[in-house]
């Protein structure tokens, strides 16, 4: 991927609009690219952070490891987005980095981290709203998944799904494809896959979804809203 189409992907992503185009060049004079083949182990939890990282194509799964062995995934990231950059400022990377498919990364190194951000303020602002916007995640997270049951949160899964992947889509039934498999999806929701299948099948005799592989029609979103919603006292 040459310098021109990765500062395209750069400028027109969120963080791109937000530090402006000096930031993206100075990013990709600094930064180093990297292939990952698929089921690639970019850093393991408790590593040491090296640096932060941006999606220039692929998926990478995030997750935490169990005692026990039980796998938690937290997040997928998909192109433009980045990652691991709250870590720079833990000092070690806090979850397990996985390719889902063959992956183009940047990586910023620490030093050149640290250099931007004392040289251009928005790269800072930019970085601690995006620490601010996760921790807002993770506390919606630790709701849904104490306060919802498995149905009310694949619902609330596909709506945001939705909204992440509406403005490029353009059909008469609404839908979203998964970027994971549904084996990982069901661990980021924190239910087994025979649950999840379950749910999808329950959905599916309802009408309210349509499932074709990875794609989901949503064929009755008012339905799938009032899914998410606490049962009625």
């Amino acid at each position: 991927m040459d310098d021109d189409h990765l500062k395209e992907i750069f400028l027109a992503s969120p963080f791109g609009r937000a530090v402006g185009e000096e930031v993206c060049a100075e990013i990709l004079r600094r930064a180093d690219r990297q292939n990952w083949p698929a089921d690639s182990v970019v850093f393991q939890e408790g590593d040491a952070a090296a640096g932060m990282y941006f999606v220039a194509r692929g998926l990478v799964k995030l997750a935490r490891i169990s005692p026990d062995g039980r796998e938690a995934v937290l997040t997928f990231v998909e192109p433009p987005g980045l990652f691991a950059e709250a870590a720079i400022f833990i000092g070690k990377y806090p979850a397990t980095a996985t390719t889902l498919a063959d992956t183009d990364l940047l990586i910023l190194r620490r030093r050149d981290v640290m250099e931007l951000i004392s040289l251009h303020e928005e790269f800072l602002n930019f970085l601690f709203s995006t620490m601010a916007r996760w921790l807002q995640r993770l506390v919606a997270k630790i709701d849904q998944l104490t306060l919802s049951d498995g149905t009310a949160r694949v619902a609330r899964y596909l709506l945001s799904e939705l909204d992440k992947q509406r403005p490029s889509l353009d059909f008469k039934v609404p839908r979203v494809t998964l970027p994971s498999t549904k084996g990982d999806l069901a661990t980021l929701l924190n239910m087994n896959q025979p649950s999840l299948s379950r749910i999808f099948r329950r959905l599916q005799d309802d009408k309210i979804i349509e499932v074709q592989g990875r794609t989901i029609f949503l064929n009755n979103l008012e339905a799938l809203n009032q899914l998410t919603l606490p049962p009625l006292e």
